[in-house]
């Protein structure tokens, strides 16, 4: 049971960040094409704390290397071919929990970005690689929530998949607000707009957004959004709320031990994550409150961890 727990939650979690990924640098792309913005390449390397294992492999930051780093690198532990692999680890653990779809869906993500390591991908053609990769991780999202068993294991997955999800929005407001934010001069421009549409667009979430706010793009309202609207599935509240049920549902049905522990820590960050006005949170410091919520968030992981695995 333990190792059936620690495997699945880490499966959810990998493929989590692989679809991630594939999203940031395709959206990345496509707003910094070639190299013409080095800062928006930066901001992908820093949201992973990858600096310095960039430097050590590539001389120049360009939109090429970046892209070859995260895509097919199989010595770079962050990468998507890196994060599947182990992916596929775990699931090997599974093969008597999950289906045979989902391991077959699984093998071919894995080996359809194992073959690309070993072309070069021309520019024109980045795009839809991205994008397939994209569609094989919905994919098998989809055919793990259709035919996952609703025991113990499928309340691991939830939280594994949700803790990155919430991980991954905190690390992409961050990245934006605190790295990328422009010249006083440039807030309410046209290029501020366009990288906080860029922001929404890494989530999948601008037509949510636009639904809430038809009319007006900015720092306040994407970061409200992103944090606060649970009706939004990739916003942090909403991914906490749910780790909440299944916390719940693990506690409630399977009579795990130690689980009050684990969802008081949880309970604290739901707490925190109680709306208020979010032009209050930015003026006494939004890098703080993400950087505080990325620290629960890794608590909640590592107690699960140590109690559970």
């Amino acid at each position: 049971m333990s190792r059936y727990a620690d495997c699945i939650f880490w499966m959810s979690r990998y493929l989590e960040r692989v679809e991630n990924l594939a999203c940031l640098l395709d959206v990345t792309y496509t707003f910094s094409p070639a190299s013409q913005n080095a800062q928006n390449w930066q901001s992908v390397l820093a949201l992973h704390f990858d600096e310095a294992a960039f430097a050590q492999r590539y001389l120049k930051l360009s939109a090429t290397n970046v892209i070859r780093f995260y895509l097919a690198d199989d010595s770079h532990e962050n990468s998507i071919l890196a994060c599947l692999h182990l992916a596929r680890v775990n699931a090997t653990q599974l093969r008597a929990v999950i289906s045979t779809e989902i391991w077959i869906q699984l093998n071919t993500l894995y080996n359809s970005v194992r073959a690309l390591g070993q072309r070069s991908i021309a520019p024109e053609d980045l795009g839809n690689v991205l994008s397939d990769i994209r569609r094989q991780c919905q994919m098998l999202t989809g055919i793990a929530e259709g035919g996952l068993y609703r025991d113990q294991g499928w309340y691991f997955y939830l939280v594994g998949k949700q803790l990155e999800r919430a991980d991954q929005t905190t690390r992409l407001l961050d990245i934006k607000y605190h790295l990328l934010l422009p010249s006083v001069e440039a807030v309410g421009s046209t290029v501020d707009a366009a990288q906080w549409f860029s922001v929404l667009r890494a989530t999948n979430g601008y037509h949510a957004f636009r639904r809430e706010y038809p009319y007006v793009i900015s720092p306040s309202t994407v970061a409200g959004f992103l944090l606060f609207d649970r009706r939004f599935p990739r916003s942090v509240a909403a991914c906490i709320s749910t780790v909440s049920y299944a916390l719940e549902k693990l506690h409630q049905h399977s009579n795990l031990l130690h689980m009050k522990e684990v969802i008081a820590l949880n309970d604290a960050l739901l707490m925190r994550l109680k709306r208020e006005p979010i032009e209050h949170i930015i003026h006494q410091g939004l890098h703080e409150y993400l950087d505080q919520i990325q620290l629960d968030i890794m608590q909640i992981a590592g107690n699960i961890a140590s109690r559970f695995f």
